[in-house]
């Protein structure tokens, strides 16, 4: 998620911290899910010591829970090793927070052909920090999978009623990455990048339990469908396979679930209690992203921005003025836009309805500048396309300022992510790539 979203997180940090989400649940049977592979020649960035410390895997295989940034780096660096990986992500592609969304914008009631809108509607850009990752941005920009933001993109001020001072925008001088055409383009490279057939990526699937067998000193999962409701849902069940390593790379709240034991009531003991202590230690925000799609252009004078000050906005961005973004066919929209809610805001409405949170924010933007107002209004009686997503766990406040602890009673369990290591999505990787270096040390 953008960094805007640290905004206020002193005040976020001293609020509740959201209790888990239930188990997803559904029916279900293990040799039903639909896997994806990935595989390219490429060799991953991980550093001759990852490379070097168990090289030819010898069969060996590890799961890697889940396909964020840090489960993706994780996975390239094992593979890269000569391990065999199979990775388990609830989502419907890989990337994590790194993402797009397809929309069906219709086609306008105009006579326009029928539009695919795509927003970018989680992290906004990528930046070249740390060492590591401004390595792999610019591997990926060179193989055509990333490009550079060169739209007008900076910090801006608001009055305490959330009124923009277009003359204070100021524009930011650092690269920004963003992937080509859309974010999901992200993902989908980082997994090409591990080893030709090592990588068995399975979308759509939650790890839902964890559990070592003593007899073999392997670990079993077992998983259910993501797109199960919230409860209801059978037990999960069994994978096939069981594995030498496991990495989790979820996040600080799914953590403490799957390693502390409390994700599903089936009985679990702890896998890792050391762990999710640790985790559980760690808060995050809510963010409520607006997507918007507007008839008319906005006339506001920048692509993105930061905004200071008061109001529920903290980052606006003009997605169309990403590169690689296609505008759809026909005339039916001629701009979108993402809206990121301020941590105060959206923590406040965390159980709100989409509908409402969608209605109150496209109100906040039409706010915000009196052309954006003409622009919604001006549609020709034909309401805006605005749809709301809620991300759960948007940005650590507080993440560990070192590797979590080692398990004693979890021998190859390794556990990394944002919340391990710092809020940039290039955090996220070094800490899968650390998490690999330290799986590898024990195999």
């Amino acid at each position: 998620m953008h960094r805007a979203l640290a905004r206020g997180a002193a005040a976020a940090a001293a609020a509740p911290r959201p209790p888990p989400g239930a188990a997803a649940g559904g029916p279900s049977a293990a040799a039903s899910f639909s896997g994806r592979s990935a595989a390219a020649a490429a060799s991953p960035a991980g550093g001759r010591r990852v490379a070097a410390a168990a090289a030819g895997g010898g069969g060996r295989r590890v799961a890697v829970v889940v396909g964020g940034a840090a489960g993706l780096a994780a996975a390239a660096a094992l593979t890269a090793a000569g391990l065999d990986v199979t990775l388990f992500e609830q989502g419907r592609g890989l990337g994590g927070r790194v993402c797009s969304r397809r929309v069906d914008g219709g086609g306008g009631g105009d006579g326009a052909a029928a539009a695919e809108l795509s927003f970018d509607h989680g992290a906004q850009y990528l930046s070249p920090k740390p060492a590591p990752f401004a390595a792999l941005l610019a591997e990926l920009e060179a193989a055509g999978a990333l490009a550079r933001w060169h739209g007008a993109v900076g910090d801006i001020n608001a009055s305490g009623s959330g009124v923009l001072d277009l003359g204070s925008f100021r524009p930011g001088g650092k690269a920004l990455y963003v992937g080509s055409p859309s974010n999901s383009a992200f993902g989908r490279a980082l997994a090409a990048r591990c080893g030709p057939g090592r990588l068995s990526a399975h979308t759509a699937v939650r790890a839902h339990g964890l559990a070592l067998e003593p007899a073999t000193g392997r670990w079993r999962l077992r998983v259910r469908p993501a797109a199960a409701g919230d409860s209801g849902g059978p037990a999960s069940e069994p994978w096939p396979e069981a594995f030498d390593g496991v990495v989790s790379a979820l996040s600080a709240n799914s953590t403490v679930r799957l390693l502390g034991g409390g994700d599903g009531g089936d009985g679990d003991a702890a896998a890792a209690p050391a762990i999710a202590a640790a985790a559980a230690g760690v808060r995050s925000n809510v963010c409520w992203a607006l997507m918007l799609a507007l008839r008319r252009p906005s006339g506001l004078p920048l692509d993105g921005a930061l905004i200071a000050g008061g109001g529920p906005l903290a980052w606006i961005a003009r997605n169309s003025s990403k590169p690689g973004r296609a505008r759809p066919a026909g005339d039916a929209w001629v701009e979108t836009w993402v809206i990121h809610a301020s941590p105060e805001w959206s923590n406040a409405r965390r159980d709100a309805r989409r509908e409402q949170v969608a209605a109150e924010l496209l109100a906040a933007f039409a706010h915000a500048a009196p052309c954006v107002r003409e622009a919604i209004e001006g549609g020709g009686g034909r309401p805006p396309l605005a749809l709301a997503h809620r991300w759960n766990n948007a940005y650590p406040l507080n993440p560990l300022t070192a590797p979590p602890p080692a398990e004693p009673g979890a021998p190859r369990l390794v556990a990394c992510g944002d919340w391990a290591a710092g809020p940039r999505v290039g955090d996220a990787y070094a800490s899968g790539l650390a998490a690999a270096e330290s799986l590898l040390a024990q195999l």
